[in-house]
């Protein structure tokens, strides 16, 4: 199901999906932070890339066995929504949480719901992905979608592998009305 919504900065049409998807576990290195506290330029989310990348956290989570996976943002564990604290994690899906987790990695279960989806246009990966959770932020406060802020994500998959030239998909849980 497809739903039209106008992007007010860029007065582009953009749209989004509406699936339901089940329980989701998921295991990365993780920070508390806020949304005020990333505008600020004393955030956490870029240094938890970082070390992501740089600490090869990837390499160091129980695998499938099938290669590649892709790679997730996951945004939980919210203190008043939108504007308060919240925890990021940035790790792989796994079927199951394995009890001798590598030091330093974390798990989450995020819980079946109905999600948004929101896919990126291409480019830059920090343009793409701030651009995109902006018009979440409007559609949020213009009441067009109504979160829950039990979990959301976004995901990166093949086409996130250029990051000049990079395509993500965010989903924002929401209440089953916007279905």
């Amino acid at each position: 199901m497809q739903n039209e919504a106008l992007c007010q900065s860029c007065e582009m049409p953009s749209s989004y999906a509406m699936i339901r998807l089940d329980e989701l576990t998921l295991v990365g290195i993780a920070a508390r932070t806020s949304n005020g506290l990333e505008m600020s330029g004393n955030g956490k989310i870029g240094g938890l890339w970082d070390r992501f990348w740089k600490e090869g956290a990837d390499r160091t989570i129980p695998s499938d066995g099938s290669g590649q996976q892709p790679i997730y943002g996951c945004y939980c564990e919210y203190e008043d929504g939108a504007s308060g604290s919240y925890t990021i994690l940035i790790g792989n899906k796994v079927t199951e949480i394995d009890d001798r987790l590598h030091s330093g990695l974390e798990s989450k279960v995020i819980p079946a719901s109905d999600y948004a989806v929101f896919k990126t246009r291409r480019g830059p990966i920090a343009t793409v992905v701030l651009e995109t959770w902006q018009e979440i932020w409007r559609l949020s406060a213009d009441s067009k979608i109504q979160r829950t802020f039990t979990g959301d994500f976004e995901f990166y998959d093949e086409r996130s592998a250029d990051p000049d030239n990079t395509q993500v998909e965010i989903y924002v849980a929401v209440k089953s009305n916007n279905l």
